[in-house]
């Protein structure tokens, strides 16, 4: 249950934040709760800073509180790490690498680092999650994953205790099914998107911003989004049955065209959107993530070398 790099006191206060009941805690990490309850005491005098408020519904963690769960998870991911890298240092790399995807990368390029992955490092379990930056930050936040590729998201916050690497620069491209009025003939003013429903991922708002921002550069109101998927396929699939558009990483169009969709051709461009590779900064040290990030910029590379950032 102790970590033999994370002190007990922080693994007792962690259990109760995250259970939010001392006898759930207490069952969490095989103590009394009489003994939960002296540690956390002690901890809160050494503090001199009430962390928990005891309420009907449990424990209630205070403003202090929040601050110290924030300290608490990093020491702990940091302690995970120094332990994996001397584990490396004797028996090779092992254990479990979870990395977070967009929808763009996910789709095209991390399954073949996966398997670049896999091959180099016979004894590491790979995980790969997928979802829009602003969900994928907030796991890697929480510790639910190691590193994240991602397009930049309005809701990721610059924190000393994370890491930021450029990695490309996609441009964003505006999709129709091929039999879409929008798809016939020659280019077209982007005021004419907004004569149709949109379709685009679940809880982007990323997207939705950029999207305001850039039409409002050519004095155009917002766009309705009618329709949402968190699954690329799915959202392809809409887009052709219903009428309605989307804008997608001019990356996936390629695959887009296979279930029907094809660009809608515009007088104008659209924007770009840069993606990055966010990790903790203690994570950085281990071999099988600077191998992650090395496979994964060779791979857009060889598959689209003008979204490269070098």
């Amino acid at each position: 249950m102790f970590h033999p790099f994370y002190s007990r006191p922080m693994v007792l206060f962690q259990a109760i934040y995250e259970t939010g009941s001392l006898r759930k805690a207490a069952e969490t990490v095989g103590l009394t709760q009489p003994a939960l309850t002296k540690s956390l005491q002690q901890l809160e005098e050494q503090l001199e800073a009430a962390l928990f408020v005891r309420t009907p519904k449990g424990m209630v963690p205070t403003e202090a509180g929040d601050a110290l769960y924030r300290y608490a998870y990093n020491l702990k991911k940091s302690a995970e790490y120094a332990q994996l890298e001397i584990a490396g240092l004797e028996t090779g790399e092992r254990g479990l690498l979870r990395i977070g995807g967009g929808v763009t990368w996910a789709t095209t390029v991390l399954p073949k680092v996966l398997s670049n992955m896999r091959y180099e490092f016979p004894d590491l379990a790979l995980d790969l999650v997928t979802g829009i930056t602003d969900q994928l930050w907030q796991q890697l936040e929480n510790g639910r994953i190691d590193i994240m590729i991602a397009a930049e998201g309005h809701n990721v916050p610059l924190d000393p205790e994370f890491v930021t690497i450029p990695l490309a620069r996609v441009p964003m491209t505006a999709v129709a099914s091929v039999d879409h009025v929008l798809a016939q003939g020659g280019p077209l003013p982007v005021s004419r998107l907004l004569d149709h429903d949109w379709s685009g991922f679940y809880e982007d708002d990323a997207l939705i911003q950029r999207a305001q921002f850039h039409l409002g550069k050519f004095g155009l109101q917002p766009p309705a989004f009618v329709l949402r998927s968190n699954s690329f396929t799915a959202l392809m699939q809409m887009v052709r049955l219903s009428g309605s558009i989307a804008i997608i990483s001019d990356i996936l169009v390629e695959q887009a065209e296979l279930m029907g969709i094809c660009r809608i051709p515009l007088d104008a461009p659209l924007w770009s959107l840069q993606t990055n590779i966010l990790l903790r900064r203690s994570a950085l040290s281990l071999k099988s993530i600077q191998r992650c990030i090395e496979i994964t910029r060779m791979a857009i590379s060889h598959h689209r070398p003008e979204y490269l950032i070098s």
